[in-house]
């Protein structure tokens, strides 16, 4: 029984150190000079921290399940908002939520930027925060 225990302990501790695979990859993409550079996000963290941030509490609530019909829906072979509406900057925008399990806040901020500007023909471009709408701390509940 020692060694199975030991066996998984080692196997814990490889699977929560970064990859070598990982670190050539960054080092690959950061060769291209593109406009952004790749880094190692969660380096050495428990595994339990990062699922923290899922933003989920598992077997908590369940919603109800709604079913729509799809039927006589024409979709277009292809959809890209930043073309649809040039003048709203917002669209194109990705935000860093950072360590805080705040994704809602993030997506609800960003469709409130974006359909703003979308329903005033890009008049009105404002980045709306999504610290207005959080507060990233343990006892908050996730965010």
């Amino acid at each position: 029984m020692r060694p199975l225990a030991l066996l998984c302990v080692l196997v814990t501790v490889s699977v929560s150190r970064a990859h070598p695979q990982l670190t050539d990859l960054v080092e690959l993409i950061n060769k291209a000079n593109s406009t952004w550079t790749a880094g190692q996000n969660f380096y050495n963290i428990d595994i339990s921290y990062v699922k923290g941030l899922c933003g989920t509490i598992l077997n908590g609530p369940k919603l109800p399940e709604v079913v729509h019909s799809t039927d006589g829906i024409k979709l277009p072979a292809s959809f890209d908002a930043r073309q649809q509406w040039p003048n709203c900057p917002t669209i194109q925008q990705i935000r860093d939520q950072g360590s805080c399990g705040s994704c809602w806040a993030f997506g609800a901020a960003e469709a409130i930027s974006d359909r703003l500007c979308i329903h005033t023909s890009g008049k009105i471009s404002l980045e709306i925060s999504a610290e207005d709408l959080l507060s990233c701390c343990e006892e908050c509940g996730m965010g």
